[in-house]
């Protein structure tokens, strides 16, 4: 399998390109997606703290699903065996199935 961070140096320039851009959102951001993004650029970088900072930021925004999405995205597969994120993700979908029914 291909290191998803071989072309991290080459890519760098769009991520950056990308946060400013997001960043420049992130006021108007009702749903986290733009929190969500932040983070995924984070994560990609190996900026754990910053990545989950802003994942919980996202599933705390109101309508933010994104404890569902985070575990299939290939931005955060580094993070998933991190045992804050693992907390973020079981505690709302503990929460989403208690209030869902």
């Amino acid at each position: 399998m291909r290191n998803l961070f071989s072309g991290l140096a080459q890519t760098q320039p769009q991520i950056d390109k990308a946060r400013t851009a997001l960043q420049s959102l992130v006021q108007k951001d009702t749903t986290g997606a733009v929190l969500y993004r932040l983070g995924g650029l984070a994560a990609l970088e190996k900026k754990a703290e910053e990545a989950l900072h802003y994942l919980q930021e996202a599933i705390f925004k109101k309508g933010g699903r994104f404890f569902e999405t985070a575990p299939h995205d290939p931005a955060w597969r580094e993070l998933r065996t991190n045992s804050r994120f693992q907390s973020l993700v079981s505690e709302n979908t503990e929460i989403s199935s208690i209030t869902s029914h």
